[in-house]
């Protein structure tokens, strides 16, 4: 059954009331939540919010993009809920700020570039720190010197 809409937190209360009153399979989603960022912001807070607490068997993301960008998002989201088996990068990076002495953004973006094209399903969380940052023992530690960068650290975490 399904009782998607494109108002989410409506959607959220539908889904929530319909799974009180019955046992059969809830297909969820917003419907027409629109282009992306914000559509794909849509979709996620309601379909993460239900799923989360235990409501739902399918889902469907409606955005006004891709059919192949619908189906990733979908199945990213299952993954970093935990759902399902995780089969892509998960590329962790801190924020840009006042401490970075590299241009983070950037540095992101390449390695997610050159890291989905690998096609290896894995946690890799990209910091930029100091020297100093660098105590972390329980991880393997690759720290890539460059002219202008104290250092850019990579821990690989293996699932």
């Amino acid at each position: 059954i399904s009782v998607k809409h494109s108002n989410v937190p409506l959607m959220i209360e539908s889904y929530r009331l319909l799974a009180e009153k019955v046992e059969y399979p809830l297909h969820l989603g917003v419907t027409e939540a629109g282009p992306l960022p914000g559509g794909l912001i849509k979709s996620t807070a309601g379909i993460s919010t239900l799923l989360n607490e235990g409501i739902g068997d399918t889902i469907r993301y409606s955005l006004t993009a891709d059919p192949i960008e619908e189906a990733k998002s979908g199945r990213q989201l299952l993954e970093y809920l935990g759902l399902r088996e995780r089969n892509s990068l998960d590329l962790i990076a801190c924020p840009s700020c006042g401490r970075a002495e590299v241009d983070v953004i950037k540095v992101a973006e390449e390695a997610q570039e050159a890291l989905n094209k690998e096609d290896i399903p894995f946690r890799l969380p990209l910091w930029v720190a100091s020297l100093m940052d660098l105590e972390r023992p329980d991880q393997q530690i690759l720290v890539l010197l460059q002219e202008k960068i104290r250092a850019i650290c990579l821990y690989a975490v293996r699932l």
